[in-house]
């Protein structure tokens, strides 16, 4: 079993993603050329949404991007930068381009009042570009095009560990070069993740969100070759219709939505050989209110969380190194993988991104100790 401790990629690397949190709008007037990228949103008096669209042609003049598919593509959503001029409505949402932070307005008429000021304005989570980042909520980066993420730790560290949560992606390519030899990569290796199909449409209705792909949602590698002022590349891509378009704003359902819940690199520890048994169990945060007769009155469903248990044992002589770590560690969000091989059945139920509530060493052999470890997702 391994843990990998995660490089604070947002605060400390250069980094930048090809999902931009800012594009130009779209004028009528504009001839655009394939591959140009666009914001666009017919009610823009009225939302801060924004529809991010790229151009399919050379060409491309005087097409809506909102009714002109053969032209246009959906990328991704985003929100307009914030603007102490602009009055905002309740509701409205914004972004803080310095935080990479969403925040979302209170009240209306809100004009001139700081982000900071939490009675006018509340945070809802990072940007969607940010998104893979926040290790410490249960967010995603959405894009109906490959992610690709580009980190230049700003000092040296042995990451010789990458894992990624809550994708939904086809592959995941991943490169690393030198920062004066861009385009010579001295690690480049591709991840496949086939989805499989699973269809319950046969039970009516009731199982229509059942039906589609099931992707593998986790991955982890741990021989990335270590260096000093490194570029690491990772291109996250989806070839899958997920059918979904129309909840993003777009004119039809044939997107591949690509997604990426977290990306954890590090410097994997070793926490010695996880016995079999571990319990994939979860918190299951839902309620149900019942009459006076025990019949049931109401059910709210809410998200069932992640809760993995895993026993291992390692040697005595890490004794001290594991102290260190399990106070490193508390309160600390990191990736704990039961299993080492990512294309194994059992890998994603043994994934965990999260921390530990349970951390116990057990001192009952001369050359090992057992670590009976629980741990709870974000």
């Amino acid at each position: 079993m391994r843990v990998i401790p995660p490089f604070p990629i947002l605060s400390v690397a250069a980094w930048t993603c090809n999902i931009v949190e800012n594009e130009t709008i779209w004028l009528s007037g504009t001839t655009y050329t394939i591959g140009q990228r666009v914001k666009f949103n017919t009610a823009a008096g009225l939302d801060s949404t924004r529809y991010q669209y790229e151009s399919l042609q050379n060409g491309n003049l005087n097409h809506s991007p909102d009714s002109s598919p053969t032209w246009w593509r959906f990328v991704a959503v985003q929100y307009q930068p914030y603007d102490v001029a602009v009055t905002y409505f309740l509701g409205a949402i914004v972004t803080d381009s310095i935080t990479h932070e969403n925040y979302q307005s209170l009240i209306g008429s809100n004009l001139g009042n700081p982000l900071t000021d939490t009675t006018k304005w509340m945070s809802i989570g990072p940007t969607n570009t940010t998104a893979a980042f926040d290790l410490g909520r249960s967010t995603r980066t959405v894009a109906n095009v490959p992610i690709v993420y580009t980190i230049r730790p700003n000092q040296s560290y042995n990451m010789n560990s990458l894992a990624l949560f809550g994708l939904w992606a086809t592959s995941v390519n991943i490169k690393i070069n030198n920062f004066a030899t861009p385009g010579v990569y001295f690690f480049n290796r591709t991840l496949t993740l086939t989805p499989t199909y699973a269809d319950w449409l046969a039970y009516g209705i009731w199982a229509t969100g059942l039906s589609g792909p099931i992707y593998k949602e986790a991955v982890a590698v741990f021989d990335l070759t270590p260096g000093t002022d490194v570029v690491i590349t990772i291109t996250i891509t989806n070839t899958e219709l997920t059918g979904q378009g129309n909840l993003y704003g777009t004119f039809n359902n044939d997107v591949t939505l690509t997604k990426c819940g977290a990306i954890v690199l590090g410097e994997y520890v070793d926490l010695g050989g996880a016995e079999y048994g571990a319990i994939n169990d979860v918190i299951n945060f839902s309620t149900v209110n019942r009459a006076f007769d025990g019949s049931t009155d109401s059910i709210v469903r809410r998200r069932n969380i992640p809760r993995n248990t895993y026993n291992t044992y390692a040697p005595a002589t890490s004794l001290n190194m594991l102290y260190k770590l399990r106070n490193a560690m508390n309160a600390s969000v990191c990736a704990w993988l039961g299993i080492t091989d990512y294309t194994a059945t059992q890998f994603d139920s043994l994934a965990v991104l999260g921390f530990y509530k349970r951390f116990s060493i057990v001192v009952d052999q001369q050359d090992r100790v057992r670590l009976d470890l629980e741990i709870e997702e974000v």
